[in-house]
């Protein structure tokens, strides 16, 4: 996605005719003479993700990812280089780091890189741009206050509705796992989800890098009265057909079951899939992201032990089993990785986690292996790049 400013007068609130929400092919039909900024979205510019390395590495080396390509053809549109002279080009998202870390922000013209949660740092920085100001090379982004974070003004991709940011639970391979996790109030979610519908959504996805984070407390004792109070409202919101799940943990599901059981009603019902597994009178069936990651307790005790909070690391693989266990029985099949070359990753370990998938065979789940990468401001960023990822 690509954002096009032409005037101050966005951040004056006087009328948005000034800003330009668009698609990499529409480009030419809103950039022009009196384009001033250009800010763009990378969630995954260069390819530099777990999931995303593996697919290129199945086809040998030198393959380029779709997410790669598709990035560079936004960045290097003919349009953003017809009026390069009078506008700058500032990229944020999750995946922005990418751009310095391959030293590609000269050759693709980027003024600026957004490193991080951008609220608090990225309005100043747009209207520098608007008056034609000279740009930092890079401005770095903290998890802002729970009022940093904007109302949404129109319809979102997916019908996609933020409920949570950050984690907290200190998986050293990933950034976000450093951050505390907050919850978004819920009559800012309702007001979001309300202005889904208005734009024509029936299907409401829920963003979180955990679902089961949403209002915990300090512990990670899961609010399932608040859970409950969630789907509930959106669900009654008219209009709202469908609700669709992204993330979660395992272990909260071992250690409030009650959780899934109170949710189901609603998740399940509510979910658009079917499946003939699904016990569930029309064959529904709810699903999520969950990372198992590894079955070796060595491994999973050196990078990931608060993954299994309140449970310690060698307890890990029956958390794995029984949380499955009640998963499947409420007819929710979750998707789940598993990361392959963590450091230090031993023969033994790799055994250990064939043990767990075999003895997850009867379970209704897909796996996804995970090629390990270090990213950018993880505890393991420093470490050895794999041969698949150089």
């Amino acid at each position: 996605m690509a954002c096009v400013l032409s005037s101050l007068s966005f951040f004056n609130a006087s009328p948005p005719d000034d800003i330009a929400v668009c698609y990499p092919d529409e480009l030419g039909r809103f950039v022009g003479d009196e384009t001033r900024v250009v800010g763009v979205h990378a969630h995954n510019p260069v390819g530099l993700t777990f999931a995303t390395d593996i697919y290129p590495a199945l086809y040998g080396g030198g393959m380029e990812p779709v997410n790669a390509a598709e990035f560079r053809r936004l960045i290097l549109h003919p349009a953003l280089r017809q009026h390069r002279s009078h506008l700058k080009i500032i990229v944020g998202g999750p995946g922005a780091w990418q751009i310095e870390k391959k030293n590609l922000q000269d050759e693709w013209a980027v003024d600026c890189i957004v490193d991080g949660e951008a609220e608090e740092v990225v309005l100043p920085l747009f209207e520098a741009a608007l008056r034609g100001e000279p740009l930092p090379r890079k401005v770095s982004g903290d998890s802002p206050k729970l009022e940093s974070v904007p109302r949404i003004h129109h319809r979102s991709t997916f019908g996609t509705v933020e409920i949570t940011r950050g984690c907290g639970r200190g998986c050293q391979f990933c950034s976000v796992a450093l951050r505390g996790g907050k919850s978004i109030p819920l009559e800012q979610i309702l007001h979001s989800v309300r202005v889904q519908v208005a734009e024509g959504a029936d299907t409401v996805l829920f963003v979180t890098e955990d679902l089961f984070l949403y209002e915990q407390d300090s512990r990670f004792q899961t609010n399932t009265p608040a859970l409950k109070r969630l789907f509930e409202s959106v669900a009654a919101v008219p209009g709202v057909k469908h609700i669709q799940l992204t993330r979660g943990t395992i272990a909260p599901v071992v250690r409030n079951p009650e959780i899934i059981d109170e949710l189901s009603e609603l998740a399940v019902s509510m979910r658009s899939d079917q499946h003939p597994a699904s016990t569930q009178s029309d064959h529904r069936y709810q699903h999520m992201f969950i990372g198992l990651e590894t079955g070796s307790v060595r491994v999973f005790k050196q990078y990931m032990k608060g993954k299994a909070y309140p449970y310690r690391a060698e307890q890990w693989p029956d958390v794995v089993l029984k949380g499955m266990e009640t998963l499947n029985k409420h007819n929710w099949f979750p998707i789940c990785t598993f990361i392959l070359g963590l450091p230090g990753e031993t023969r033994e370990d790799t055994r250990q986690s064939l043990d767990l998938l075999f003895a997850l065979k009867d379970a209704k789940w897909c796996v996804i292996p995970t090629l390990f990468v270090p990213l950018e401001d993880t505890r393991l960023e420093q470490k050895r790049v794999p041969s698949w990822s150089k």
